[in-house]
């Protein structure tokens, strides 16, 4: 039988870090346990002593982010017009400057709602996290497919909180 850590320099040989500024690199073993239990643990999943195999990822379903008032009540909607086949996690900014087209930290929020007639209510995720919504402040959602600890590259959207 191979030594667990033999599995995972094995499958870390395989993968690479998720590329930023155009650049990415080869992981380590440690690196790549690190990772996958980390982002299992993000959602409650129980830690795996081998490496799970990397999965093939479809199309995020998750759309555009629309914002609506209606007399006072702000809701957050995600457009998901057919069923995720795995777990989309919600990550979130701080609300900015209307103007923003660059946005900041990204913070996980939890995972997508199910979705009703199309769209996934992430209202009360991003409120738990940032408090009551901000007339007139841009929003900036990330989401992402997580299949046994690996994820998908994000998909980003941004809207504005319209005023009444």
């Amino acid at each position: 039988m191979a030594r667990p850590d033999a599995a995972w320099i094995a499958r870390a040989a395989e993968s690479h870090s998720r590329p930023r500024l155009g650049q990415s690199g080869r992981l380590t073993g440690c690196q790549l346990f690190v990772m996958i239990n980390f982002n299992l643990a993000l959602i409650g999943e129980d830690q795996v002593n081998l490496p799970p195999d990397y999965p093939q990822f479809g199309t995020n379903p998750v759309g555009a982010l629309t914002i609506t008032n209606v007399s006072g009540a702000l809701a957050l909607q995600l457009s998901v017009p057919t069923v995720p086949d795995c777990q989309i996690l919600v990550w979130g900014t701080r609300p900015g400057s209307p103007g923003a087209s660059f946005p900041g930290r990204f913070v996980f929020l939890g995972l997508l709602p199910e979705p009703v007639a199309g769209l996934s209510d992430i209202t009360a995720l991003y409120v738990a996290r940032y408090g009551v919504l901000r007339l007139q402040t841009r929003i900036f959602i990330q989401t992402c497919q997580q299949i046994n600890g690996w994820q998908s590259l994000p998909k980003q959207t941004t809207a504005v909180v319209p005023a009444a």
